[in-house]
Parts: C-alpha cells; structure tokens; sequence
C-alpha cells in the first residue's frame, strides 16, 4: 500500500488500514450503503464514522450497526470498534 495513502488513513483516524480497504469484504453488502470516513478515540472508545450514500439507509441504521459491529469483531477477532455513527 502506498505510504500516502497510510499517511491519509492515519490522520482520518485509522490505526488499521484493513477496515477501509476491506470495508465490503468484512461488513457484507451493508459495505455498499455506507462507507467508513474517520475514525475517533473518544473517552477510551473507538468510534467509527461512515458517510452513507441513500438515505433510506438512515432511517434503517440503528438496526444494521449491531450487525456491522460484529463483523468488525468477527474479522479483527476482538474488539476494535465500539460505536459506529452516521454523517452526513
């Protein structure tokens, strides 16, 4: 991977470049909705930030963000998001 890219990745949060480049490969077809923007330490929990693309996928995200959070967990075999939220 290229060092600009890591560098990018690293300032928007991403202490692990996988959750970007793997996005779709790890959270399924959700990967498509919405896609994972910066990431965030915040009073010890890490936070993911995704930007979707339809909105209908707003209305519907309180209920797919448990499903993506396994995932994550599932993938990395611990623990590395807490909390996902959505920007627009």
């Amino acid at each position: 991977m290229e060092k600009s890219l890591l560098l990018h990745l690293k300032s928007r949060g991403f202490v692990d470049p996988r959750i970007v480049m793997h996005w779709v490969s790890i959270v399924g077809d959700l990967g498509k909705c919405a896609s994972p923007v910066s990431m965030k330490n915040i009073k010890g929990k890490q936070v993911l930030y995704l930007k979707a693309g339809d909105l209908a996928f707003y209305s519907q995200f309180r209920y797919y963000r448990d499903k993506m959070l396994l995932s994550l967990s599932s993938y990395f075999g611990s623990k590395v998001v807490d909390d996902i939220q959505l920007i627009r």
